[in-house]
């Protein structure tokens, strides 16, 4: 896990050496913690620097110099360790964006449905957004097909016909 001699070298930890001994690289640990909800900056991530010579300067590009980096929405973060003889590794987190919530339901009723408070007289697709228990967005899909009933007959003489195809009196 030691660094090679050059400009840059690599250890085979993934950690970039810039200028480092071959016995005295810099290796970075870290704990990701992605978002709960789709497009949500609510990730974390935080890092451990091991070798090399404490103290520690840790600084994220573009972001704070500390070695933990807090609501993060998806995308790519890159940490620059160096220690106190200036020699400098960096590693490479992402943050991913999770997949939305969502639920499809097939739904067959009489007459009408009561969808979150909306009564549905039509078959069809319909869509609502609820709060999930992780406070995030979560989308229902309902397939809905309504049956109704034509509960009307015809006469003819002493005969009663019903009129839905099938349906007997």
């Amino acid at each position: 896990y030691g660094c090679w001699t050059g400009t840059n070298l690599v250890s085979a930890a993934g950690n970039c050496c810039i200028n480092a001994p071959q016995n005295n690289f810099i290796s970075i640990t870290g704990v990701v913690t992605q978002p709960i909800c789709t497009d949500s900056c609510t990730g974390s991530i935080i890092v451990q620097a091991n070798g090399g010579t404490p103290p520690y300067l840790y600084n994220w590009v573009g972001g704070p110099i500390a070695n933990t980096y807090s609501n993060l929405c998806p995308g790519i973060y890159t940490v620059i360790v160096t220690d106190a003889n200036a020699i400098s590794a960096s590693q490479i987190y992402t943050i991913i964006n999770p997949a939305p919530i969502v639920t499809n339901i097939t739904q067959t009723a009489c007459f009408s449905y009561n969808f979150n408070g909306t009564i549905i007289t039509s078959s069809g697709t319909y869509t609502d957004t609820f709060m999930s228990a992780y406070g995030c967005d979560s989308t229902v899909i309902l397939n809905l097909t309504i049956n109704t009933l034509n509960n009307a007959i015809t006469q003819a003489a002493n005969t009663l016909t019903a009129v839905e195809n099938g349906a007997t009196y």
